[in-house]
């Protein structure tokens, strides 16, 4: 058996709230309603007028993002999901 630790890999993150986008930095704005991947956001309303899903053009494919997680991009500008918890256990604050 071999031990292995995860490389370091900065990136941008912006957590998502499931009421608006007001706010949320340029980035998301320009992957999610123009889409790097050609697809555009598809956010899904509920009766509250609140968004449930949220779905993020990723290198792999779309993925889900419900309110609450975090849109992660990484150096290459790449876009990904993250919930809560596993965002704080993987991710800390940097000052640059």
């Amino acid at each position: 058996m071999a031990t292995y630790r995860k490389k370091s890999v900065i990136v941008e993150a912006w957590q998502w709230d499931g009421n608006s986008f007001a706010g949320c930095p340029q980035w998301v704005v320009d992957a999610l309603y123009c889409g790097h991947t050609g697809v555009g956001c598809i956010a899904k309303n509920n009766k509250d007028d609140q968004f449930d899903t949220l779905s993020i053009p990723t290198e792999a494919g779309i993925t889900i993002a419900q309110p609450g997680d975090f849109i992660l991009r990484d150096e290459n500008g790449f876009l990904s999901r993250c919930g809560q918890r596993v965002f704080s256990l993987c991710y800390e604050g940097i000052s640059r």
